[in-house]
């Protein structure tokens, strides 16, 4: 993960940088998720191993703690829950997702959902200017 992120901040041109995604916030909300759920399960469970903690044993990986654990959880919990209903098929929805309580967790999918707001922006700016300079 510190090799990703030498590499993205090499990789930003400084006139686009405001475009560009806050990847350190995200990273950090991540790291509070992952530290108030640490915190929420030594207060309630005192046998827990690192994999239940971390929420790893539910959502099907193992193997210690993970920087990606927080956001394997957060995929698991916002996964389509399948319904086979024929109006589903025919709409291509799969189902419906589910919201989140945790407030570390809607804060990192606001912030998400933001960065990505604000790239859609730029990227459509972007692609009017060059369209009109085409013309």
């Amino acid at each position: 993960m510190v090799k990703f992120s030498r590499e993205y901040d090499a990789s930003i041109i400084p006139e686009w940088k405001p475009a560009f995604v806050d990847y350190k916030g995200l990273k950090k909300l991540i790291k509070k998720i992952k530290v108030a759920r640490r915190d929420a399960d030594d207060s309630s469970a005192g046998d827990s191993s690192p994999e239940t903690a971390a929420g790893v044993e539910s959502v099907g990986y193992g193997g210690g703690f993970s920087m990606l654990d927080p956001v394997r959880a957060l995929a698991a919990r916002f996964a389509p829950r399948v319904q086979a209903t024929s109006e589903d098929e025919e709409s291509g929805d799969s189902g419906e997702f589910v919201r989140s309580t945790d407030k570390h967790e809607r804060e990192f999918l606001e912030k998400a959902d933001e960065e990505l707001e604000k790239v859609n922006t730029f990227y459509a700016a972007q692609e009017a200017e060059l369209l009109g300079r085409g013309e």
